[in-house]
């Protein structure tokens, strides 16, 4: 399995489910705003000053926790699958630029962790792409890799065998390739040789 993180749609999966981004720090963005101007009218030291820092800690704290809570049902819904490659994405890197607010409001390092740390003890395969893997731009269908691809392009048609791809499922299949690429060199599942027959790479201790 193989699945895209994104800040539109959360994670596509390449068997075709779709988790919308929740977006928290927006739901509550009225509220928090609210709290916070109603902080900067009070008087330094003053008991009501004191209260209005709670109220703002408050939501805080509410939106920190509603996070929490879509990482762990997010990471304990995957672990339904035996194997899922996901994008190594450089967090701190996207944290840095002009989308830098919705990176942190998606908490993909949390997720992240939360999945990895799951997959341990349900005994699943959580793999990455190399950093520089590029799975959007590659063709799942006839490998082509389209470098001009721009972030705003969300569909995309294949100059060479003429397909045409929605961006994230596309990342998605790519990424369900290169996780089977991985399982294949860890030994963990069999290929096929020209005649069809299985062949189980060589490991360790069974080496003629």
């Amino acid at each position: 399995m193989g699945g895209d993180l994104g800040l539109g749609t959360y994670l596509t999966l390449s068997n075709g489910i779709e988790i919308e981004n929740p977006r928290f720090l927006r739901q509550y963005a009225r509220k928090l705003r609210r709290a916070q101007r109603q902080l900067s009218r009070k008087v330094k030291g003053s008991r009501n000053r004191n209260k209005a820092r709670i109220r703002v800690a408050k939501v805080h704290e509410r939106i920190a926790s509603l996070r929490s809570n879509f990482s762990h049902q997010l990471t304990h819904r995957l672990m339904q699958y035996p194997a899922l490659c996901l994008e190594n994405l450089s967090i701190i890197g996207l944290a840095r630029t002009k989308l830098a607010k919705s990176m942190l409001d998606a908490a993909f390092h949390q997720v992240l962790q939360q999945w990895k740390y799951n997959s341990l003890w349900n005994g699943t395969y959580a793999l990455q792409a190399d950093r520089f893997f590029p799975s959007t731009q590659l063709c799942s269908h006839c490998g082509y890799q389209n470098k001009n691809l721009s972030l705003s392009d969300r569909e995309w048609l294949c100059p060479e065998c003429d397909t045409r791809h929605r961006r994230d499922q596309n990342a998605a299949y790519n990424l369900r390739d290169e996780g089977i690429k991985q399982l294949v060199a860890m030994g963990i599942i069999e290929t096929q040789n020209a005649c069809g027959q299985r062949v189980r790479p060589t490991t360790v201790g069974n080496a003629a």
